[in-house]
C-alpha cells in the first residue's frame, strides 16, 4: 500500500494548523508514509511555510509544491525566512 495523500486545497493559514497536525498524526497512526500534494494551494502564511518544513524534517514529503513555497520552505532551512 502507497502513503497516505493529504491534499491542501485554497488557503493554508494558522489556524488550520492544529487540524492538519491531527491529521497527519492519525495517518502516522496507521503506519503509513504521509505525504501532502499542494497543488491546489492558493494562499499560504509564514507559521504555515515553517510548519511544512518542519513537517519535511520529520519523514512527510511534499509533493506537487508551488516553485515559490518550495523557494521559501528553502529560505527556512536557512534561516532567512
Amino acid at each position: 500500500m502507497g502513503p497516505v495523500t493529504l491534499m491542501v486545497v485554497g488557503g493554508f493559514d494558522a489556524p488550520c494548523i492544529a487540524d492538519f497536525e491531527r491529521t497527519v498524526v492519525a495517518a502516522r497512526r496507521l503506519g503509513k508514509d504521509v505525504q501532502i500534494d499542494l497543488s491546489a494551494l492558493t494562499v499560504i502564511d509564514r507559521s504555515c511555510v515553517q510548519y511544512l518544513f518542519d513537517l519535511t524534517n520529520t519523514g512527510v514529503m511534499c509533493v506537487r509544491c508551488p516553485p515559490q513555497v518550495q523557494s521559501w520552505m528553502l529560505a527556512c532551512a536557512f534561516g532567512t525566512r
